[in-house]
Order: structure tokens, then C-alpha cells, then sequence
């Protein structure tokens, strides 16, 4: 099935919106237009009352796009899930992650996702993918976040014919751009076999990728009508050199010249603030996320048993992650400290009854940094607000969040975001929005 009628409202949309073309930059860090190669979505949220939509926009109208998406766990980074999208050039995919009575599910009637090696998803026959049980106890499917690396950009016309003009890479091309999906699967499939080269990606570690991709993460309760949304954290320059496959493991910098502490760096924040507002109707949350933790960890005793990916030697080398998240599990060096700090609407400050402390060892619940976490800012018993002072402290205010620093550079690699509610009027509303930040800087 085509796309194109979609494709020319949205291609025009897009160039409008926010341009067009291959623009590249010099180095790895956060994409300043939303428009990049790697990107990550703070959670996903699928259980009996909550559903988790995802986009995913190419917006090149010159380049089809191959992206791999894959889904981890919220506490030890298990993959769940893996798969590839084919995007041609204006292109959009859509699909959504629900309880489906058995476990959680990817689903989708888009026809930019496989149904199988051969044919792809429709209205008619859509794709359900179910995800993987987590192996640890504790951890779970219904709640975790995901991560999407673009493996191809491939040109549509990106050869020259005898005559010197420029001709097809696929063997039909719509006028309005539209490529046929099994034209792309081809070509792409031929290139990771290594029978066929991108035109700009002919030699060993060239860049095969492009800054075009962009993305959202809606999370709703249908029953009731709520829903929330955020545009996907974006990143650009990553640059991935391999054509990836599913069914096998893909670790961050694995596949590029860039390394994992580039990677951190561009994520690292010192400061993270985050305003919040709570009554006996409102409150809010705050989600801390650390997507390059890469735990996956299986039946873990700190100390003795681990992944090796996150044992290094000390000083740490280029490719392994924050120090802390090491710290944290081994304690070699100790651990230390994720700090909080209250502002009232009038810029008092207050300090807390206890201090609170993080990164955490994996057996303890609710502090960073597992994966994804999910806290309460105020304003019940079990409350950051409460924390500092067990009487109540402010209903409405900001929420200050330092991290401890790696020797290489200052903060730590996390995502932040929060969820203010409201149900005062009978029906809850929710805003989805980040968090503001101070970046991190290389020591």
C-alpha cells in the first residue's frame, strides 16, 4: 500500500515546518531543531488502563530512512523488543504499545513496519509483536522506555546513468516521492547482506545515516479520555555506520566512531528544575530517566555477579558509562548523592528532614538510578515535598535536582521530564512536558 496522499500533506508540512535536505553537523549533541539520528523517549506506559502511541517522521523529502527501534525495561534495561521501520522520503510511522490480555504488545496497521521477512503491516492485516517478559523479578514489560537508531538513509536518485544525469535507486518513484516499501526492503536488505552500498556510504565507518528523524510519545487512558504527549529526546551526529538487523543486541556506540562518554556528555545536566503544583485533586510527577545506563542486568548481586559492560578500569576509558551507575552497584568508590532542593513561589528555600540518597544499589525501589523512575514531587506522605518537612511543606513551587559528577565531566546522563495532573473538575487532565536544565561540561 501507498502513502500518497499522506505523503504530499505531509512532506509539504514538513518543509514548510522546519526545512528540508541533509544538513550534518560537526559533532555529537542534542539535536537544537528535533530533528536528528538517535533518539529516545523518556517512558511507555501499557497495562489494563494505559496505552503508549509513538511517531516516528522522516523529514527528508530526498532519502528513504531505515531506523531500528528498540524497547527496554524501566529498572535493568532488558530488551523487550526490537524492529525495523521503513520510512520513504516525507514518510510517517505510527504504532502503539497496549495490554493485550497476554502481556504487552506492539501493535500497528502502518505499512512501514514488517509482518513478516516479506510483506508489510496494513489495515487489513496489522502486525502485533508481543514483548519479552523480563527475566528479573520485579522488573516488567508495562513500563520502560525506547530507543530509536537510525541504521540508513538511502538517496532516491543516487546514481548517474550513462548520460551523466541522475538516476533511481529503486525501480519505480512515484511523482510526489513516494517509494514503494519493498523497494526499500530490498535495497536495504541487500546492503546489510553487503551486495549493495549507499552511494555516500561506499567505504569501511562511513556516515550512512542523516539528521531527519523526528518523533513523539503520547500516553493515554482511553476509558477516560486523558491523554498526554512529548516530543521524543533527539539527538544528532550519531552516525551510525552498520546496517542493523533485529533479533540481535544493539548497544549505544556499538555502531558509530562516537563514544560512550560523547554520548554522555551530550545528555549529561548538572541542574535539573522542575515547577510543580499539588492539592487533594493535583499533583505531580517527575520522571528521571538514564538511557545509556544499559544495565540488563539478570539476577544481580551487587558485587559479585554483573554485566561486564559496566565494569571498567580505573581511570574509567572512553566507552564506559557515568561513574556513579558503577558506584552505585559496586561501591568501590563509594556512593553518592542525587540532591533535592524546594523553592516556594516567594524563593524560599527549605532543607529536607533526611537527605535523600542515590544512585541506589538495585534491590532498593524508588530512587535513581534505575532506568526509568517515577517520582512523586508532592504532595502526599511518600512526596519529595514531604521529605523536607513531614508537615506538608508547599503545595505549589519548583523542585531543584543536582547530580553527583563524573570524573570526565559534570552531571549525569538522564532524561527529565514531569506530569503535572489535575482531576479537580470530575475528569483528569495531564500535561507532559521537559524539564528545564543546566548542561553538563567536560572537565
Amino acid at each position: 500500500m501507498k502513502k500518497a496522499f499522506k505523503k504530499t500533506i505531509m512532506a509539504t508540512a514538513i518543509a514548510a515546518a522546519v526545512g528540508v535536505g541533509s544538513a550534518s553537523f560537526a559533532y555529537f549533541a542534542k539535536a537544537p531543531g528535533n530533528k536528528g539520528d538517535l533518539l529516545f523517549s523518556p517512558m511507555y506506559l501499557s497495562d489494563a488502563s494505559w496505552e503508549t502511541n509513538m511517531t516516528l517522521v522522516n523529514s527528508s523529502l530526498e532519502y528513504s530512512v531505515v531506523a531500528k527501534v528498540v524497547f527496554r525495561s524501566a529498572l535493568y534495561t532488558e530488551e523487550l523488543l526490537d524492529f525495523l521501520v521503513f520510512l520513504s522520503p516525507g514518510d510517517a510511522w505510527s504504532g502503539d504499545i497496549v495490554a493485550d490480555g497476554s502481556g504487552n504488545a506492539l501493535v500497528s496497521a502502518d505499512d512501514s513496519v514488517l509482518i513478516n521477512s516479506e510483506s508489510f503491516a496494513s489495515i487489513d492485516n496489522p502486525v502485533s509483536y508481543p514483548l519479552q517478559v523480563p527475566q528479573n523479578a520485579g522488573d516488567t514489560s508495562a513500563f520502560g522506555y525506547f530507543e530509536i537508531i537510525e541504521s540508513a538513509a538511502i538517496p532516491t536518485f543516487g546514481i548517474t546513468n550513462a548520460f551523466g544525469a541522475p538516476a533511481a535507486i529503486f525501480p519505480e518513484v512515484q511523482e510526489d516521492g513516494t517509494v514503494d516499501k519493498k523497494d526499500i526492503l530490498a535495497y536495504y536488505n541487500a546492503f546489510v547482506k553487503g551486495q549493495a552500498v549507499l552511494p555516500e556510504c561506499t567505504t569501511a565507518n562511513d556516515v550512512c545515516t542523516l539528521n531527519v528523524l523526528s518523533g513523539t510519545t503520547t500516553i493515554s487512558a482511553p476509558a477516560i479520555g486523558a491523554s498526554m504527549g512529548i516530543n521524543l529526546d533527539t539527538f544528532m551526529d550519531y552516525n551510525n555506520f552498520v546496517g542493523l538487523d533485529t533479533g540481535q543486541e544493539t548497544l549505544l556506540g556499538a555502531t558509530t566512531a562516537i563514544t560512550r562518554q560523547e554520548i554522555d556528555l551530550a545528555m549529561a545536566k548538572d541542574y535539573v528544575v522542575t515547577p510543580y503544583k499539588c492539592s487533594d485533586t493535583s499533583g505531580t510527577f517527575g520522571i528521571f530517566s538514564y538511557p545509556t545506563k544499559e544495565t540488563d542486568f539478570a539476577a544481580v548481586i551487587p558485587g559479585v555477579n554483573h554485566d561486564p559492560r559496566i565494569l571498567y578500569a580505573n581511570p574509567p576509558s572512553p566507552n564506559t558509562p557515568y561513574l556513579p551507575f558503577y558506584e552505585a552497584y559496586f561501591g568501590t568508590l563509594g556512593i553518592d548523592n542525587v540532591v533535592y532542593g524546594i523553592r516556594d513561589m516567594s524563593e524560599n528555600t527549605t532543607t529536607p528532614d533526611n537527605p535523600i540518597i542515590s544512585p541506589a544499589p538495585p534491590q532498593q525501589t524508588n530512587q535513581h538510578p534505575y532506568e526509568v523512575n517515577l517520582v512523586e514531587i508532592g504532595c502526599s506522605s511518600t512526596s519529595i515535598v514531604r521529605s523536607f518537612n513531614s508537615d506538608g511543606g508547599p503545595q505549589e513551587g519548583w523542585l531543584v535536582t543536582s547530580f553527583p559528577s563524573d570524573p570526565r565531566y559534570t552531571g549525569a546522563p538522564v532524561s527529565a521530564s514531569s506530569i503535572q495532573y489535575d482531576a479537580s473538575n470530575g475528569a483528569l487532565s495531564m500535561v507532559w512536558r521537559k524539564s528545564a536544565y543546566t548542561p553538563g561540561v567536560s572537565l
